[in-house]
């Protein structure tokens, strides 16, 4: 599942053009891989691209923990 969409991501993103829908595919990915980075950073810069800072602080604060003291 993952393979797919990974390369899901990579046809909407080079043969498309639409950022959003890569970007979708790739956070399907990181609900089965959350702490797969790359996966996340290229899910972000294409949110970002696309104009979607609000998704893009979303996927990150979904896979980012930080430890309370």
């Amino acid at each position: 599942q993952i393979a797919i969409e990974m390369r899901l991501a990579d046809l909407h993103e080079k043969k498309r053009g639409d950022k959003r829908e890569a970007a979708d595919a790739l956070l399907r990915v990181l609900q089965r891989s959350p702490k797969d980075d790359a996966v996340l950073g290229r899910a972000v810069d294409l949110l970002v691209g696309g104009g979607e800072h609000a998704r893009a602080a979303s996927a990150i604060a979904r896979t980012v923990s930080v430890p309370w003291r």
